[in-house]
């Protein structure tokens, strides 16, 4: 990456924009300001791309198009201190480590993908990982800081076409003053058509929901199109970091889910893929996959400082 960061185009149509202010609160880089009732961004430099406040904003009043030629160097365009974020990630690969035996990846759909053990954007080291791990598809880990401003964790393990257990997700999206949170076990197949599936969620889950679910604190900010994908014990929205136990309670959150999946995956028994259940399993998690491509907001953020081609491989990566 060069030493330069590009300046993104953003508008907010002056007879559709009512000034509510949603956009401004969910904006991670905080760079979303109301003046006279209508939505500005009051620096094009720091913008992430990731379309959150065009998904928020109840009126569509909001376009971010491509970014512009002009450009600025990290030293002018960033006048902030950076932060020091919560090591999630870190944590759950411990874990990973010490429970799953996993061996690191070096290819993906016949690319390479070495260069994204370790990378840097704009100066900030960064990392991708994918693991090969038994009765899993795919185990990916990434961490991705954006100008020592925000940092996004995500972990994601799948399980391949003959096993029908869940799929362990977590992000962690943290800024300066908040984090977004998501963690979930994502059900290999409909619990609502499934008892047996529902009874197997309710038995592992229904104990740590109870512990999490009523973090003071935590705003649900979901998106409507992956709703019908979680399960009924996802924990998902922002937190003020200013309640520190809030943090840690997000942060055990994400650890205690991740060890249930982990006695979950050890009990898991091999399925036939080509059973018409198995078939159901592997069509939804098809589903899942394509609804995450099409509408998750993170490949644009990407995009604006990888390209396109890249982006999508860690995009592909990183999926359920």
């Amino acid at each position: 990456m060069n030493n330069a960061i590009r300046k993104t185009v953003f508008a907010a149509d002056e007879d559709l924009c009512t000034g509510c202010g949603q956009c401004t609160g969910v904006c991670l880089m905080k760079i979303l300001k109301i003046v006279d009732k209508h939505c500005t961004m009051t620096d094009g430099f720091k913008c992430l791309e990731c379309r959150t406040c065009i998904e928020t904003c109840p009126q569509n009043a909001i376009k971010i198009e491509n970014v512009c030629a002009e450009e600025a160097s990290l030293e002018d365009a960033l006048q902030i201190e950076k932060i020091n974020f919560s090591p999630i990630l870190r944590e759950l690969t411990k874990i990973m480590a010490l429970e799953l035996s996993p061996v690191q990846l070096n290819e993906f759909g016949g690319r390479d993908i070495k260069k994204l053990d370790d990378f840097e954007m704009d100066g900030e080291k960064c990392y991708t990982r994918l693991y090969q791990i038994d009765k899993l598809e795919k185990t990916s880990i990434s961490m991705c800081n954006f100008y020592g401003l925000t940092c996004t964790q995500i972990m994601c393990l799948t399980p391949s076409d003959s096993y029908d257990f869940p799929t362990y997700v977590m992000d962690w999206t943290e800024a300066e003053d908040s984090i977004y949170f998501l963690c979930d076990l994502l059900p290999g197949d409909d619990p609502g058509r499934n008892r047996d599936y529902l009874t197997m969620l309710h038995d592992n889950m229904d104990d740590l929901y109870s512990k999490f679910s009523n973090i003071k604190g935590l705003v649900p900010n979901d998106f409507h199109w992956c709703r019908a994908l979680v399960s009924p014990y996802h924990i998902n929205g922002y937190i003020d970091k200013s309640s520190k136990k809030s943090v840690e309670k997000v942060f055990s959150c994400a650890i205690d889910y991740f060890k249930t999946w982990i006695n979950i995956w050890k009990d898991a028994k091999p399925q036939n893929p080509k059973s018409d259940y198995m078939k159901l399993v592997k069509n939804r998690r098809k589903t899942i996959r394509e609804l995450f491509q099409e509408n998750d907001p993170g490949e644009g953020t990407l995009s604006k400082f990888m390209g396109d081609e890249m982006a999508h491989v860690m995009m592909e990566i990183t999926m359920p």
